[in-house]
């Protein structure tokens, strides 16, 4: 960065669903649990503060990132939010940020709700309907 910035600024790079892009002769997204439906990428950067380099397979949610942002700006974690702190597992004091998560996909209002139940080797899907 030319303003000199990059040492005090957090770079976090994810997405809320992975696309099917031909597998399982499927294309974009949809109502399914296929592990490229779940798994999506997750990187976190800031020079100097976390370890470059360093891969880590912990099972993370997006209720995660709001605590862990207020963790950085040295704000207070209210003890009403569900997620939890990931700087522990970015800067290498844990290997391991939860034991579990939980998706959930609205895709049809009124016709459709899956939930998802993830650990780190089994995962079971309920397709539930209204």
């Amino acid at each position: 960065m030319r303003m000199g910035q990059l040492e005090n600024t957090l770079i976090v790079f994810t997405t809320d669903h992975g696309h099917h892009l031909g597998t399982h002769n499927l294309i974009a997204k949809g109502g399914f649990a296929f592990e490229e439906d779940l798994r999506v990428p997750f990187i976190v950067t800031w020079k100097g503060q976390y370890p470059a380099g360093r891969r880590v397979s912990s099972l993370v949610s997006f209720v995660d990132l709001m605590p862990t942002f207020l963790q950085v700006a040295g704000r207070a974690i209210p003890p009403t939010l569900a997620g939890k702190d990931l700087t522990p597992l970015w800067n290498g004091e844990k290997e391991k940020a939860r034991n579990w998560v939980l998706v959930e996909n609205h895709f049809q209002r009124t016709k459709f709700y899956q939930k998802t139940y993830i650990e780190e080797r089994y995962k079971i899907t309920w397709y539930m309907h209204r």
